[in-house]
């Protein structure tokens, strides 16, 4: 995605259980397009979500050629798209979520959230995660 910033708006962000004083920025890479949403609440604290748009070619597919290596795999669909919340290790208990999203057969996106557990988030790291890649296929349906 160009201008992976365009998924989600910070408004959309917030409404989903982000802090009110979230800052994007996009990051751009060899591999992937991105962009992320950062919060803290004190020099110790904080968290974030990051919508990351691979562009090595990888797809749903390859997370589940993968399935062996991951701690945490559970198939979902997100608004009639197949998705898996997977990763290599399981933070989630500690507020680390990851969902992937295969949006066709070619393309893919994924959600990472990190939250600090707390009364200022709404929602656990995988609800967060949910939300937000629901909003981001919202959004891409529009287009």
């Amino acid at each position: 995605m160009a201008h992976p910033c365009t998924a989600l708006t910070d408004a959309q962000a917030i409404e989903a259980g982000l802090p009110s004083d979230i800052e994007h920025r996009a990051l751009m890479g060899v591999d992937t397009t991105s962009c992320g949403w950062d919060y803290s609440r004190d020099d110790l604290t904080g968290g974030g979500v990051g919508v990351v748009w691979p562009l090595d070619g990888r797809t749903l597919a390859d997370i589940y050629d993968r399935r062996d290596e991951m701690e945490y795999f559970e198939e979902l669909t997100v608004l009639d798209y197949p998705a898996v919340f997977a990763h290599t290790s399981d933070w989630r208990e500690k507020g680390h979520c990851v969902l992937h999203v295969g949006v066709s057969d070619t393309m893919v996106f994924y959600v990472g959230v990190d939250v600090e557990p707390g009364e200022h988030v709404l929602l656990d790291a995988c609800d967060l995660a949910d939300s937000i890649a629901a909003i981001v296929v919202e959004n891409l349906q529009v287009r």
